[in-house]
C-alpha cells in the first residue's frame, strides 16, 4: 500500500541526505588536499639538475589530472549509490507499508536487538532495548519504509511508533 510521507518522515530523509553529502565530503575532500599539498611540498625535493620547473608542472598536472578523473569517477559512483536514491524518494513523496508478525533476536555477541526483517532476507531491524522488550513475540507490527530506497521510516507497534530503526545484517 502507497502512502506518502509526514513531516517527520520527509525530515529523517532530509537528514540522510546530508548524512550522504557529509560522507562523500569526508572521504574525498582530504585526498584532494593531500593531492595540492604534494605539490607544494614535493616541488623542493624534486626539481634538481635533471627537472626543470616546466617539467615538474607539466607531470604535476598528468599526475593530478589522473587523480581527478579517478576520484570523479569514484564520487559520482557513490554519489549514485547513497545519495541520488534518497533524492528520488524525496520527490516521488511515497512509501510503502507492509504489515506484518514480528519475530524477535537477541544477537549476544553483539548485544543487538533485533527483529526480523519482513520483506528481506538475512537483514534485521535494529531497536533499542527499550522499544525490543516492549514487543511480544508475534504482535501485529507495520513497517514504513520508502518505495525507491527501501529506506526504513517507521515501525509501528498499535499506537506506538518507532524512528529510530535501523537496517542491520551480519
Amino acid at each position: 500500500m502507497k502512502e506518502t510521507f509526514t513531516t517527520e518522515e520527509k525530515t529523517l530523509i532530509e537528514t540522510k541526505i546530508d548524512q550522504g553529502f557529509f560522507s562523500l565530503a569526508r572521504i574525498y575532500i582530504p585526498f584532494l588536499i593531500a593531492l595540492v599539498l604534494a605539490y607544494f611540498y614535493t616541488k623542493p625535493k624534486g626539481i634538481d639538475h635533471n627537472i626543470s620547473i616546466s617539467h615538474y608542472d607539466s607531470i604535476y598536472i598528468f599526475v593530478f589530472g589522473f587523480f581527478i578523473i579517478v576520484f570523479s569517477f569514484l564520487a559520482v559512483k557513490d554519489y549514485k549509490k547513497k545519495v541520488a536514491p534518497l533524492k528520488k524518494e524525496l520527490v516521488s513523496g511515497s512509501k510503502q507499508t507492509v504489515h506484518f508478525n514480528a519475530r524477535k533476536y537477541f544477537d549476544p555477541f553483539y548485544k543487538r536487538y533485533l527483529l526480523f526483517h519482513p520483506g528481506q532476507e538475512n537483514k534485521y531491524l535494529l531497536l533499542q532495548e527499550k522499544e525490543f522488550n516492549s514487543i511480544v513475540e508475534g504482535d501485529a507490527m507495520e513497517l514504513c519504509t520508502g518505495s525507491i530506497s527501501g529506506l526504513v521510516l517507521t515501525l509501528r507497534l498499535n499506537d506506538k511508533i518507532f524512528t529510530n530503526v535501523e537496517e542491520f545484517s551480519f
